[in-house]
């Protein structure tokens, strides 16, 4: 099958994925837990544009639900492309990636990234609720240069558009509200 401006390759790395919703020719993605109570969770899955959000107990059960949404699964089999999702971003609560006080991904339900960072594909104008002024490290999805932002609505002082970053630097470090990726 020819691969059109419409599929996505599917990239595992890193704890990303790239994906797409899919058709399966053998089995099925695996059963997913059911979401926690904001509450009692710090691992949470947010779409963007339209900020649904589902939050779980540990990363892994965060990241199997990202999963099932971007179609990456390992029991999963393509067949047909049917819409492509895509992970923005793995947002870390502490600096190196460490997933221990929490986690955000953040999965857009418009298409990739472009490669170009002339444009702003992406944009969250306030962080979802609990990671406001939070972040401290992320993994930025393919091609998603990303930029933070000290204000709602993409205001003051700024970092990017960068890659992965290990320790958010710029005054920016648990200290951002609003992210655009470009």
């Amino acid at each position: 099958m020819k691969l059109t401006n419409r599929s996505v390759r599917i990239r595992l790395g890193m704890g990303m994925a790239l994906g797409a919703l899919v058709l399966t020719v053998a089995g099925s993605p695996a059963a997913v837990a059911a979401p926690a109570p904001a509450a009692e969770s710090d691992h949470c899955v947010v779409t963007v544009p339209e900020t649904s959000t589902q939050c779980f107990a540990t990363f892994d059960e965060a990241k199997a639900f990202a999963d099932s949404m971007t179609g990456s699964g390992s029991a999963m089999r393509v067949s047909v492309v049917i819409w492509p999702l895509t992970v923005l971003v793995i947002a870390y609560d502490l600096a190196n990636f460490n997933a221990a006080n929490g986690t955000l991904i953040l999965i857009s339900l418009n298409g990739p990234c472009t490669k170009s960072i002339a444009n702003v594909d992406h944009q969250v104008a306030n962080l979802p609720a609990g990671w406001d002024n939070r972040i401290s490290s992320y993994i930025a999805g393919p091609y998603c240069w990303t930029k933070l932002f000290r204000d709602p609505n993409f205001g003051g002082p700024s970092v990017g558009f960068a890659g992965d970053t290990a320790m958010i630097g710029g005054g920016l470090n648990n200290n951002a509200s609003s992210i655009q990726w470009s």
